[in-house]
């Protein structure tokens, strides 16, 4: 958990848990979010809904269709918001994006695109899963 530079009116901070789901065969998908943790703590990427690192994916995984990492509201669990007095813990989930999903989503927005990904109910743990099909 580290500050994502967000307060609220009270001055206390909001700050984010990553979630993610991967097979079991996966076993560098922990590192994929060691590595966007790390791009937070480092200064050089804040996050947020609908917020993409680009081509982390690759960093891990060798000829996969899913490149980018979007951060989106943890679909697959009920989670509550955690609250302290000095700050909030949020979650948001990882979910592994395409090259042209990610074109998709600077032309029309993450809403746009997750809501593509709900309409065709996209298999998320498919790193080389076909691309959406775009309207």
């Amino acid at each position: 958990m580290y500050s994502i530079d967000r307060k609220f009116a009270d001055d206390s901070e909001l700050r984010v848990e990553f979630i993610a789901t991967s097979p079991a065969e996966n076993t560098l998908f922990a590192n994929v979010l060691a590595s966007c943790s790390f791009n937070i703590i480092s200064g050089t990427h804040t996050c947020s809904h609908g917020t993409v690192f680009t081509n982390i994916l690759d960093q891990y995984f060798e000829g996969i269709n899913m490149k980018h990492i979007m951060f989106v509201s943890p679909f697959l669990w009920n989670i509550d918001d955690l609250l302290f007095d000095d700050r909030t813990i949020t979650w948001l989930m990882a979910l592994p994006i395409s090259e042209k999903e990610l074109e998709y989503l600077r032309n029309n927005g993450s809403d746009q695109l997750e809501q593509l990904f709900e309409e065709q109910q996209i298999d998320f743990y498919d790193l080389n899963r076909p691309d959406v099909v775009f309207r």
